[in-house]
């Protein structure tokens, strides 16, 4: 028994300081362009959304990320101040909002996707230098998984 419970402890800390290597890799700002232009990963995956969906909604953002539309708001606001996106109101109904990507956010975006294949494709190099093929793919399906976890444990504290 104690041997499992110290295998616990330490899958725990494993998941945590995965946690937290990703959430610090999240924060670092990177200049895609070579522009002086900076974006975090959630600024450019945020930008990637609402370029590949051009006239998305935060609310529809806001489902798709699992997060609040004020959340996805603040992030918008500030694709917004850099050029990148722009907000449009219909005539119709001046209480939707639809999302926009610049010239400049569909360069941004595709400097970004430029950089995620070319970052995958390092990542997992580096991993097949200590992980068969296999081991990768098991990985993947593995986070798939625990993605899923993640979000059904947060609704159930939502309830």
């Amino acid at each position: 028994m104690e041997e499992r419970k110290n295998d616990y402890l330490e899958k725990t800390s494993c998941l945590f300081r995965f946690y937290q290597a990703t959430h610090t890799y999240q924060g670092v700002l990177r200049d895609y362009m070579g522009n002086g232009v900076l974006m975090g990963q959630a600024e450019a995956h945020l930008l990637t959304e609402i370029a590949d969906n051009p006239g998305i909604t935060t609310t529809q953002l806001a489902s798709r990320w699992k997060k609040t539309a004020a959340a996805i708001s603040q992030t918008v606001t500030k694709l917004e101040n850099k050029g990148m996106v722009e907000r449009q109101r219909t005539e119709e109904n001046a209480l939707y909002v639809y999302l926009y990507p610049t010239d400049l956010g569909i360069k941004m975006d595709e400097a970004h996707k430029q950089f995620d294949m070319q970052s995958m494709h390092t990542t997992l190099e580096w991993m097949r230098g200590s992980c068969t093929e296999e081991d990768i793919g098991a990985f993947f399906k593995v986070l798939d998984t625990y993605i899923d976890i993640i979000y059904r444990k947060v609704n159930e504290h939502k309830d």
